[in-house]
């Protein structure tokens, strides 16, 4: 079986430290990368081709909404699914514009 490619874009080290660990520990899953930086999610999104972006809807450098917006613009684009602390309809709404497929809150 070959493992779903994940790339992490979270601006707390905390939690994107965890969900590397915890996703790793996944024989189905194959975090391929991880970010805090908007414009550095962006190049590694590029070059490495995950099948899923877990976005953080605050990222540093670049805001949540602009990057899903372009991440879904790459050739071959991954499915984004936002992670989001706050559960309201204006933010959903501004993600699911950008494209992003599905809203988790942390």
């Amino acid at each position: 079986m070959i493992p779903i490619r994940v790339f992490i874009a979270e601006s707390h080290d905390q939690v994107r430290r965890e969900l590397v660990a915890r996703l790793t520990r996944e024989k189905e899953i194959a975090v391929v990368g991880d970010s805090a930086q908007g414009d550095e999610t962006l190049r590694r999104c590029a070059a490495l081709q995950p099948d899923v972006v877990l976005l953080d809807d605050a990222l540093d450098n670049g805001g949540g909404a602009e990057v899903c917006k372009q991440i879904t613009t790459l050739k071959n684009p991954p499915a984004v699914f936002v992670l989001s602390a706050y559960d309201d309809a204006a933010r959903r709404s501004k993600f699911s514009e950008a494209g992003a497929r599905h809203f988790i809150l942390k």
